[in-house]
Protein backbone atom coordinates (compact mmCIF):
# COMPACT_ATOMS: atom_id res chain seq x y z
CA UNK A 1 0.00 0.00 0.00
CA UNK A 2 1.48 3.51 -0.92
CA UNK A 3 1.39 5.93 1.66
CA UNK A 4 1.93 9.76 1.57
CA UNK A 5 4.67 10.76 3.52
CA UNK A 6 6.04 14.26 4.51
CA UNK A 7 8.19 15.64 7.46
CA UNK A 8 7.96 19.30 8.80
CA UNK A 9 9.85 21.22 11.19
CA UNK A 10 8.79 21.75 14.76
CA UNK A 11 6.85 24.75 13.57
CA UNK A 12 4.59 23.19 10.86
CA UNK A 13 6.77 23.89 7.52
CA UNK A 14 7.31 21.06 5.01
CA UNK A 15 10.78 20.17 4.69
CA UNK A 16 10.18 16.79 2.80
CA UNK A 17 7.64 14.63 1.24
CA UNK A 18 7.30 11.73 -1.27
CA UNK A 19 5.87 11.58 -4.56
CA UNK A 20 2.88 10.06 -3.02
CA UNK A 21 1.91 12.68 -1.06
CA UNK A 22 2.54 15.05 -4.42
CA UNK A 23 0.13 13.09 -6.19
CA UNK A 24 -2.31 13.00 -3.22
CA UNK A 25 -2.40 16.75 -2.45
CA UNK A 26 -2.71 17.01 -6.52
CA UNK A 27 0.78 19.25 -7.33
CA UNK A 28 3.00 19.13 -10.26
CA UNK A 29 6.20 18.50 -8.25
CA UNK A 30 7.36 18.72 -4.65
CA UNK A 31 8.74 22.22 -5.08
CA UNK A 32 5.07 23.25 -4.85
CA UNK A 33 5.10 21.91 -1.30
CA UNK A 34 8.73 21.83 0.55
CA UNK A 35 9.29 24.68 2.23
CA UNK A 36 6.25 26.30 0.78
CA UNK A 37 3.36 24.88 3.05
CA UNK A 38 2.88 24.84 6.44
CA UNK A 39 0.67 21.58 8.03
CA UNK A 40 -1.07 24.16 10.18
CA UNK A 41 -2.65 26.56 7.77
CA UNK A 42 -4.08 22.97 5.98
CA UNK A 43 -7.80 24.52 6.57
CA UNK A 44 -9.12 20.40 5.80
CA UNK A 45 -6.74 19.19 9.05
CA UNK A 46 -9.05 19.35 12.31
CA UNK A 47 -8.45 21.92 14.59
CA UNK A 48 -8.28 18.98 17.42
CA UNK A 49 -5.56 17.48 15.15
CA UNK A 50 -3.54 20.53 15.02
CA UNK A 51 -3.79 21.48 18.66
CA UNK A 52 -2.95 17.46 19.90
CA UNK A 53 0.61 18.06 17.26
CA UNK A 54 1.67 21.64 18.85
CA UNK A 55 1.56 19.45 22.24
CA UNK A 56 3.57 16.65 20.47
CA UNK A 57 0.40 14.09 20.83
CA UNK A 58 0.62 11.45 18.68
CA UNK A 59 -2.24 11.58 16.29
CA UNK A 60 -4.23 8.67 14.28
CA UNK A 61 -7.54 10.21 12.89
CA UNK A 62 -9.73 10.18 9.54
CA UNK A 63 -9.50 13.81 7.86
CA UNK A 64 -11.93 15.00 4.64
CA UNK A 65 -9.67 16.87 1.85
CA UNK A 66 -12.20 18.97 -0.06
CA UNK A 67 -10.26 20.56 -2.83
CA UNK A 68 -11.98 23.31 -3.46
CA UNK A 69 -11.54 24.97 -0.35
CA UNK A 70 -7.55 23.89 -0.21
CA UNK A 71 -7.29 25.74 -4.00
CA UNK A 72 -8.90 28.88 -2.33
CA UNK A 73 -6.75 28.59 0.96
CA UNK A 74 -3.88 26.33 1.05
CA UNK A 75 -1.98 25.52 -2.67
CA UNK A 76 -3.39 24.87 -5.93
CA UNK A 77 -4.34 21.02 -7.01
CA UNK A 78 -5.50 19.61 -9.94
CA UNK A 79 -8.02 17.51 -7.71
CA UNK A 80 -11.47 18.74 -7.85
CA UNK A 81 -13.69 16.29 -5.79
CA UNK A 82 -13.58 15.43 -2.18
CA UNK A 83 -11.14 12.78 -0.85
CA UNK A 84 -10.51 11.32 2.57
CA UNK A 85 -6.79 9.80 3.93
CA UNK A 86 -6.60 8.24 7.70
CA UNK A 87 -4.07 11.00 8.98
CA UNK A 88 -1.38 9.65 11.11
CA UNK A 89 1.21 11.49 13.30
CA UNK A 90 4.05 10.84 15.44
CA UNK A 91 7.46 13.20 16.68
CA UNK A 92 11.15 12.82 16.01
CA UNK A 93 12.36 14.13 19.26
CA UNK A 94 15.74 15.66 20.73
CA UNK A 95 17.91 13.85 23.63
CA UNK A 96 16.17 15.95 25.96
CA UNK A 97 12.42 14.85 24.45
CA UNK A 98 12.29 18.07 22.94
CA UNK A 99 10.29 18.06 19.61
CA UNK A 100 12.70 18.29 16.35
CA UNK A 101 10.15 17.05 13.97
CA UNK A 102 6.85 16.08 12.57
CA UNK A 103 6.55 12.69 10.41
CA UNK A 104 2.87 12.78 9.01
CA UNK A 105 1.38 9.83 7.05
CA UNK A 106 -1.47 9.91 4.83
CA UNK A 107 -2.93 6.78 3.87
CA UNK A 108 -5.97 7.28 1.29
CA UNK A 109 -9.43 6.13 2.71
CA UNK A 110 -11.84 7.15 0.05
CA UNK A 111 -12.74 3.81 -1.71
CA UNK A 112 -13.32 2.38 1.63
CA UNK A 113 -15.33 5.80 3.13
CA UNK A 114 -17.09 5.61 -0.36
CA UNK A 115 -18.06 1.81 0.25
CA UNK A 116 -19.12 2.54 3.26
CA UNK A 117 -20.78 5.50 2.79
CA UNK A 118 -22.80 3.71 -0.15
CA UNK A 119 -23.48 0.66 1.69
CA UNK A 120 -24.79 2.57 4.60
CA UNK A 121 -27.08 4.40 1.94
CA UNK A 122 -28.04 0.72 0.63
CA UNK A 123 -29.24 -0.40 4.36
CA UNK A 124 -30.90 3.26 4.94
CA UNK A 125 -32.92 2.34 1.07
CA UNK A 126 -33.55 -0.95 2.26
CA UNK A 127 -34.85 0.31 5.76
CA UNK A 128 -37.46 3.08 4.03
CA UNK A 129 -38.57 0.72 1.21
CA UNK A 130 -39.10 -1.83 4.20
CA UNK A 131 -40.75 0.95 5.80
CA UNK A 132 -42.67 2.03 3.08
CA UNK A 133 -43.72 -1.64 1.74
CA UNK A 134 -44.24 -2.98 5.15
CA UNK A 135 -42.35 -5.54 4.14
CA UNK A 136 -39.57 -6.64 6.80
CA UNK A 137 -35.96 -8.13 5.72
CA UNK A 138 -33.16 -9.95 8.09
CA UNK A 139 -30.69 -12.37 7.83
CA UNK A 140 -28.84 -14.56 10.50
CA UNK A 141 -25.98 -16.97 11.04
CA UNK A 142 -27.73 -19.80 13.01
CA UNK A 143 -24.01 -20.35 14.82
CA UNK A 144 -22.43 -16.95 14.57
CA UNK A 145 -23.05 -13.32 15.93
CA UNK A 146 -23.96 -12.23 12.47
CA UNK A 147 -27.43 -10.81 11.97
CA UNK A 148 -29.33 -7.76 10.18
CA UNK A 149 -32.54 -6.60 10.39
CA UNK A 150 -34.52 -4.16 9.15
CA UNK A 151 -37.20 -2.51 12.03
CA UNK A 152 -40.02 -3.21 9.67
CA UNK A 153 -39.35 -6.98 10.68
CA UNK A 154 -39.28 -6.69 13.95
CA UNK A 155 -42.25 -4.54 14.07
CA UNK A 156 -44.18 -6.71 11.74
CA UNK A 157 -43.51 -9.52 14.27
CA UNK A 158 -45.10 -7.48 17.03
CA UNK A 159 -41.59 -7.05 18.94
CA UNK A 160 -39.27 -4.12 20.02
CA UNK A 161 -36.25 -3.30 18.06
CA UNK A 162 -32.59 -4.32 19.52
CA UNK A 163 -33.98 -7.74 20.07
CA UNK A 164 -31.86 -10.96 18.97
CA UNK A 165 -32.67 -12.44 16.30
CA UNK A 166 -31.81 -15.73 17.81
CA UNK A 167 -34.19 -15.25 21.03
CA UNK A 168 -36.77 -14.40 18.75
CA UNK A 169 -37.08 -17.58 16.49
CA UNK A 170 -35.98 -19.96 19.65
CA UNK A 171 -39.71 -19.36 21.31
CA UNK A 172 -41.59 -17.79 18.94
CA UNK A 173 -44.18 -17.04 21.14
CA UNK A 174 -45.64 -14.49 20.18
CA UNK A 175 -47.37 -16.88 16.95
CA UNK A 176 -50.35 -18.32 16.75
CA UNK A 177 -49.92 -21.85 18.45
CA UNK A 178 -51.19 -23.27 15.03
CA UNK A 179 -48.74 -21.66 13.10
CA UNK A 180 -45.71 -21.90 15.93
CA UNK A 181 -44.93 -25.59 15.34
CA UNK A 182 -44.01 -25.53 11.83
CA UNK A 183 -42.18 -22.32 12.09
CA UNK A 184 -40.18 -23.98 14.89
CA UNK A 185 -39.47 -27.57 13.15
CA UNK A 186 -38.01 -25.40 10.22
CA UNK A 187 -35.58 -23.57 12.20
CA UNK A 188 -34.38 -26.72 14.20
CA UNK A 189 -33.86 -28.62 10.39
CA UNK A 190 -32.47 -25.90 9.04
CA UNK A 191 -29.51 -26.39 11.75
CA UNK A 192 -28.78 -29.94 10.13
CA UNK A 193 -29.92 -30.40 7.01
CA UNK A 194 -31.09 -28.69 3.76
CA UNK A 195 -34.00 -26.78 3.58
CA UNK A 196 -36.37 -26.12 0.71
CA UNK A 197 -38.19 -22.55 1.03
CA UNK A 198 -40.82 -22.08 3.66
CA UNK A 199 -43.38 -19.75 2.51
CA UNK A 200 -46.97 -19.69 5.01
CA UNK A 201 -49.58 -17.03 6.05
CA UNK A 202 -48.92 -16.40 9.74
CA UNK A 203 -50.65 -14.89 12.99
CA UNK A 204 -48.77 -12.77 15.07
CA UNK A 205 -49.91 -11.31 18.55
CA UNK A 206 -49.83 -7.56 18.64
CA UNK A 207 -51.15 -5.33 21.00
CA UNK A 208 -53.28 -8.26 22.07
CA UNK A 209 -55.12 -9.47 19.07
CA UNK A 210 -54.06 -11.67 16.04
CA UNK A 211 -52.47 -9.59 13.18
CA UNK A 212 -51.71 -11.81 9.61
CA UNK A 213 -48.13 -11.93 8.50
CA UNK A 214 -46.71 -13.58 5.19
CA UNK A 215 -43.25 -14.95 6.25
CA UNK A 216 -41.06 -16.46 3.76
CA UNK A 217 -38.16 -18.06 5.42
CA UNK A 218 -35.27 -19.27 3.11
CA UNK A 219 -31.83 -21.33 4.15
CA UNK A 220 -29.83 -19.31 1.85
CA UNK A 221 -25.80 -20.82 3.21
CA UNK A 222 -25.57 -23.83 4.23
CA UNK A 223 -22.15 -24.77 5.33
CA UNK A 224 -21.90 -26.67 8.48
CA UNK A 225 -18.61 -27.87 8.36
CA UNK A 226 -17.44 -23.87 8.42
CA UNK A 227 -20.29 -22.84 11.25
CA UNK A 228 -22.53 -21.08 8.45
CA UNK A 229 -25.72 -21.95 7.93
CA UNK A 230 -27.56 -18.53 7.39
CA UNK A 231 -31.59 -17.74 7.29
CA UNK A 232 -33.07 -15.07 4.99
CA UNK A 233 -36.27 -14.00 6.60
CA UNK A 234 -39.14 -11.62 4.54
CA UNK A 235 -42.44 -10.73 6.43
CA UNK A 236 -44.99 -8.54 4.72
CA UNK A 237 -48.15 -7.30 6.81
CA UNK A 238 -50.96 -8.58 5.06
CA UNK A 239 -53.52 -7.86 7.60
CA UNK A 240 -55.43 -5.28 5.55
CA UNK A 241 -55.49 -7.53 2.30
CA UNK A 242 -56.94 -10.64 5.01
CA UNK A 243 -59.64 -7.85 6.09
CA UNK A 244 -60.51 -6.89 2.89
CA UNK A 245 -60.82 -10.32 1.24
CA UNK A 246 -62.77 -11.23 4.33
CA UNK A 247 -65.02 -7.93 3.56
CA UNK A 248 -65.58 -8.87 0.35
CA UNK A 249 -66.10 -12.99 0.99
CA UNK A 250 -69.04 -11.18 3.53
CA UNK A 251 -70.28 -8.80 0.92
CA UNK A 252 -70.27 -11.39 -1.89
CA UNK A 253 -71.96 -14.25 0.58
CA UNK A 254 -74.53 -10.84 1.47
CA UNK A 255 -75.04 -10.23 -2.18
CA UNK A 256 -76.18 -14.05 -3.02
CA UNK A 257 -78.25 -13.88 -0.06
CA UNK A 258 -80.07 -10.72 -0.87
CA UNK A 259 -80.48 -12.36 -4.52
CA UNK A 260 -81.54 -15.50 -2.61
CA UNK A 261 -84.20 -13.23 -0.35
CA UNK A 262 -85.50 -10.97 -3.31
CA UNK A 263 -86.01 -14.06 -6.06
CA UNK A 264 -88.15 -15.56 -2.46
CA UNK A 265 -89.60 -11.64 -2.23
CA UNK A 266 -90.97 -11.30 -5.74
CA UNK A 267 -92.39 -14.72 -5.20
CA UNK A 268 -93.72 -14.19 -1.99
CA UNK A 269 -95.27 -10.73 -3.48
CA UNK A 270 -97.72 -12.06 -6.02
CA UNK A 271 -99.13 -14.41 -3.04
CA UNK A 272 -98.88 -10.99 -0.74
CA UNK A 273 -100.57 -8.89 -3.23
CA UNK A 274 -103.12 -11.36 -4.37
CA UNK A 275 -103.99 -12.17 -1.18
CA UNK A 276 -105.80 -9.02 -0.06
CA UNK A 277 -107.19 -7.94 -3.23
CA UNK A 278 -108.68 -11.66 -3.79
CA UNK A 279 -110.76 -10.89 -0.61
CA UNK A 280 -111.10 -7.89 -1.49
CA UNK A 281 -113.07 -8.75 -4.38
CA UNK A 282 -114.61 -12.07 -3.62
CA UNK A 283 -115.94 -10.22 -0.35
CA UNK A 284 -117.24 -6.96 -2.34
CA UNK A 285 -119.46 -9.43 -3.97
CA UNK A 286 -120.48 -10.80 -1.16
CA UNK A 287 -121.46 -7.49 0.30
CA UNK A 288 -124.14 -6.90 -2.60
CA UNK A 289 -125.75 -9.74 -1.77
CA UNK A 290 -125.38 -9.70 1.84
CA UNK A 291 -129.24 -10.36 3.75
CA UNK A 292 -128.49 -9.28 7.02
CA UNK A 293 -126.86 -6.62 8.89
CA UNK A 294 -123.94 -8.97 10.98
CA UNK A 295 -122.64 -10.12 7.75
CA UNK A 296 -122.61 -7.30 6.20
CA UNK A 297 -120.61 -5.79 8.97
CA UNK A 298 -118.20 -8.60 8.65
CA UNK A 299 -118.14 -8.37 4.76
CA UNK A 300 -117.11 -4.70 5.51
CA UNK A 301 -114.24 -5.23 8.27
CA UNK A 302 -112.71 -7.67 6.33
CA UNK A 303 -112.31 -5.52 3.05
CA UNK A 304 -111.12 -2.72 5.24
CA UNK A 305 -108.85 -4.92 6.89
CA UNK A 306 -107.76 -6.19 3.78
CA UNK A 307 -107.02 -2.78 1.85
CA UNK A 308 -105.35 -1.70 4.60
CA UNK A 309 -102.59 -4.45 4.54
CA UNK A 310 -102.40 -3.40 0.72
CA UNK A 311 -102.13 -0.39 0.97
CA UNK A 312 -99.45 -0.90 3.81
CA UNK A 313 -97.62 -3.76 1.02
CA UNK A 314 -97.59 -0.78 -1.65
CA UNK A 315 -96.06 2.15 0.90
CA UNK A 316 -93.64 0.00 1.88
CA UNK A 317 -92.31 -1.30 -1.82
CA UNK A 318 -92.24 2.46 -2.79
CA UNK A 319 -90.40 3.41 0.05
CA UNK A 320 -88.00 1.58 -0.25
CA UNK A 321 -87.92 1.91 -4.00
CA UNK A 322 -87.16 5.94 -2.68
CA UNK A 323 -84.85 4.88 -0.19
CA UNK A 324 -82.61 2.51 -2.83
CA UNK A 325 -82.60 5.66 -5.21
CA UNK A 326 -81.86 8.53 -2.67
CA UNK A 327 -85.18 10.29 -3.65
CA UNK A 328 -86.98 9.96 0.26
CA UNK A 329 -88.44 13.10 1.00
CA UNK A 330 -87.53 14.52 4.96
CA UNK A 331 -89.22 17.77 6.14
CA UNK A 332 -87.82 18.95 9.35
CA UNK A 333 -90.16 20.61 12.22
CA UNK A 334 -90.35 21.05 15.59
CA UNK A 335 -92.50 18.21 17.04
CA UNK A 336 -94.19 17.62 20.22
CA UNK A 337 -93.22 14.34 20.75
CA UNK A 338 -95.85 13.89 23.81
CA UNK A 339 -98.75 15.03 22.20
CA UNK A 340 -97.24 12.50 19.11
CA UNK A 341 -96.94 9.19 20.92
CA UNK A 342 -100.30 10.01 22.87
CA UNK A 343 -101.92 10.28 19.45
CA UNK A 344 -100.16 6.95 18.41
CA UNK A 345 -101.47 4.95 21.52
CA UNK A 346 -104.75 5.86 20.55
CA UNK A 347 -105.19 5.13 17.01
CA UNK A 348 -103.04 1.53 18.01
CA UNK A 349 -105.24 0.83 20.65
CA UNK A 350 -108.50 1.10 18.57
CA UNK A 351 -106.54 -0.84 16.24
CA UNK A 352 -106.19 -3.56 18.67
CA UNK A 353 -109.80 -3.46 20.41
CA UNK A 354 -110.21 -7.31 19.34
CA UNK A 355 -107.22 -8.48 21.38
CA UNK A 356 -108.17 -6.74 25.05
CA UNK A 357 -105.51 -9.41 26.32
CA UNK A 358 -102.81 -6.82 25.02
CA UNK A 359 -102.48 -3.40 26.59
CA UNK A 360 -101.03 -0.60 24.76
CA UNK A 361 -100.14 2.44 26.18
CA UNK A 362 -97.45 5.21 26.11
CA UNK A 363 -95.13 5.99 29.04
CA UNK A 364 -93.82 9.92 28.53
CA UNK A 365 -90.14 10.24 29.69
CA UNK A 366 -90.98 13.63 30.46
CA UNK A 367 -93.27 16.20 31.03
CA UNK A 368 -92.67 18.39 27.94
CA UNK A 369 -90.91 17.29 25.12
CA UNK A 370 -90.23 19.29 21.63
CA UNK A 371 -87.82 18.11 19.17
CA UNK A 372 -86.47 18.67 15.87
CA UNK A 373 -87.09 15.79 13.68
CA UNK A 374 -89.26 14.82 10.41
CA UNK A 375 -92.53 14.10 11.79
CA UNK A 376 -94.10 11.88 9.41
CA UNK A 377 -90.75 9.68 9.27
CA UNK A 378 -90.44 9.68 13.11
CA UNK A 379 -94.46 8.53 13.29
CA UNK A 380 -93.80 5.75 10.22
CA UNK A 381 -90.87 4.35 12.50
CA UNK A 382 -93.03 4.23 15.31
CA UNK A 383 -96.34 2.47 13.77
CA UNK A 384 -93.69 -0.14 12.25
CA UNK A 385 -92.48 -0.92 15.71
CA UNK A 386 -95.97 -1.19 16.98
CA UNK A 387 -97.75 -2.71 14.10
CA UNK A 388 -94.64 -5.33 14.63
CA UNK A 389 -94.98 -6.07 18.20
CA UNK A 390 -98.79 -6.33 17.79
CA UNK A 391 -98.18 -9.30 15.65
CA UNK A 392 -96.06 -11.17 17.68
CA UNK A 393 -97.86 -10.67 21.22
CA UNK A 394 -100.83 -12.32 22.06
CA UNK A 395 -101.16 -11.21 26.02
CA UNK A 396 -99.45 -8.87 28.08
CA UNK A 397 -98.44 -5.68 26.83
CA UNK A 398 -96.83 -3.03 24.06
CA UNK A 399 -95.01 -0.07 25.81
CA UNK A 400 -93.55 2.59 23.42
CA UNK A 401 -91.67 4.96 25.76
CA UNK A 402 -88.37 7.38 25.28
CA UNK A 403 -85.50 9.08 27.31
CA UNK A 404 -82.90 11.68 27.40
CA UNK A 405 -79.06 10.14 27.09
CA UNK A 406 -76.51 12.73 27.31
CA UNK A 407 -76.94 14.31 23.63
CA UNK A 408 -79.35 11.98 21.80
CA UNK A 409 -83.13 10.88 22.53
CA UNK A 410 -83.84 7.44 23.18
CA UNK A 411 -86.81 5.86 22.23
CA UNK A 412 -88.06 2.20 22.48
CA UNK A 413 -91.10 -0.23 22.18
CA UNK A 414 -91.50 -2.80 24.19
CA UNK A 415 -93.35 -5.76 24.14
CA UNK A 416 -94.40 -9.02 26.30
CA UNK A 417 -94.29 -11.35 22.91
CA UNK A 418 -92.77 -14.33 21.77
CA UNK A 419 -89.29 -12.57 21.73
CA UNK A 420 -86.41 -13.19 18.94
CA UNK A 421 -83.57 -16.04 18.99
CA UNK A 422 -80.27 -15.02 19.71
CA UNK A 423 -78.79 -16.23 16.40
CA UNK A 424 -81.51 -14.11 14.61
CA UNK A 425 -81.48 -10.94 16.14
CA UNK A 426 -79.28 -9.61 13.45
CA UNK A 427 -81.28 -10.56 10.79
CA UNK A 428 -84.29 -8.47 11.99
CA UNK A 429 -83.48 -5.59 10.06
CA UNK A 430 -82.48 -6.90 6.63
CA UNK A 431 -84.48 -6.95 3.94
CA UNK A 432 -87.21 -9.63 2.60
CA UNK A 433 -86.20 -11.36 6.20
CA UNK A 434 -89.53 -12.62 7.58
CA UNK A 435 -88.54 -14.75 10.88
CA UNK A 436 -92.05 -16.45 11.29
CA UNK A 437 -93.75 -16.37 7.33
CA UNK A 438 -96.87 -17.35 9.01
CA UNK A 439 -97.42 -14.13 9.96
CA UNK A 440 -98.46 -11.08 7.45
CA UNK A 441 -96.08 -9.06 5.79
CA UNK A 442 -93.27 -8.53 3.39
CA UNK A 443 -90.33 -8.41 5.72
CA UNK A 444 -89.51 -4.72 4.68
CA UNK A 445 -91.06 -2.72 7.60
CA UNK A 446 -87.76 -3.20 9.83
CA UNK A 447 -85.63 -2.59 7.12
CA UNK A 448 -87.11 0.40 5.81
CA UNK A 449 -87.01 1.70 10.11
CA UNK A 450 -83.61 0.75 9.79
CA UNK A 451 -82.83 2.89 6.74
CA UNK A 452 -84.62 6.07 8.02
CA UNK A 453 -82.99 6.06 11.44
CA UNK A 454 -79.57 5.99 9.57
CA UNK A 455 -80.24 9.19 7.43
CA UNK A 456 -81.75 11.36 10.15
CA UNK A 457 -78.05 10.19 12.05
CA UNK A 458 -78.84 7.66 14.70
CA UNK A 459 -79.15 4.12 15.57
CA UNK A 460 -81.31 0.96 15.54
CA UNK A 461 -81.17 -2.46 17.42
CA UNK A 462 -83.48 -4.96 19.43
CA UNK A 463 -83.06 -6.43 22.73
CA UNK A 464 -84.93 -9.55 23.06
CA UNK A 465 -84.99 -12.82 25.11
CA UNK A 466 -86.92 -15.82 23.43
CA UNK A 467 -90.30 -16.39 25.15
CA UNK A 468 -90.26 -13.01 27.24
CA UNK A 469 -90.64 -10.32 24.52
CA UNK A 470 -88.16 -7.68 22.47
CA UNK A 471 -87.53 -4.24 22.78
CA UNK A 472 -87.14 -2.33 19.61
CA UNK A 473 -85.48 0.60 20.23
CA UNK A 474 -83.66 3.68 18.64
CA UNK A 475 -81.53 6.95 19.11
CA UNK A 476 -81.96 10.41 17.42
CA UNK A 477 -79.15 13.16 17.73
CA UNK A 478 -80.98 15.48 19.02
CA UNK A 479 -81.87 17.52 22.85
CA UNK A 480 -84.88 18.69 23.29
CA UNK A 481 -85.52 22.33 22.30
CA UNK A 482 -86.95 24.72 24.77
CA UNK A 483 -89.45 26.96 22.74
CA UNK A 484 -91.12 30.72 24.08
CA UNK A 485 -93.90 29.73 25.06
CA UNK A 486 -96.27 31.47 22.51
CA UNK A 487 -93.90 28.88 20.22
CA UNK A 488 -94.73 25.95 22.35
CA UNK A 489 -98.81 26.55 22.09
CA UNK A 490 -98.35 27.17 18.30
CA UNK A 491 -96.34 23.15 18.26
CA UNK A 492 -99.53 22.13 20.08
CA UNK A 493 -102.14 22.93 17.95
CA UNK A 494 -100.61 21.47 15.06
CA UNK A 495 -99.94 18.30 16.33
CA UNK A 496 -103.89 17.97 17.16
CA UNK A 497 -104.62 18.49 13.29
Amino acid sequence: MTVGCAICDKNGKLVEVNDTYVKYMGLSSKKEAVNQLNIYTNPCINPEFKEMMKAGIPVSGEVKYDYEKINKHYVRSYHEDVHYFRFIVNYMRDAEGEVENILIIWVENTLIHKALRQNNTFREMITYASSISKIGFCSLNLFKSEQLVTPEYLKNLGVKENVDLREIFSNLDHIHPDDRKLFLEYVRKARYEKMEPLERNIRIMTDGEYRWLKQYLIQQIFDPENKTIVLAGVNVDIDAQKQTEEALRAAKESAESSDRLKSAFLANMSHEIRTPLNAIVGFSNLLINADNKDDFDSFKQIIEQNSTLLLQLIGDILDLSKIESGTLKFVWSDVNINAMLYDLEKVFQLRNKNNPEVEIRFVPGMKDCVIRTERQRFIQVISNLVTNAMKFTTRGSIVIGYEQREEEMYFYVKDTGCGIPEEKQGQVFQRFVQLDTFKQGAGLGLSICSSIIKIMGGRIGVDSEQGKGSTFWFTIPQKPVTLPAERREIVRTMENY
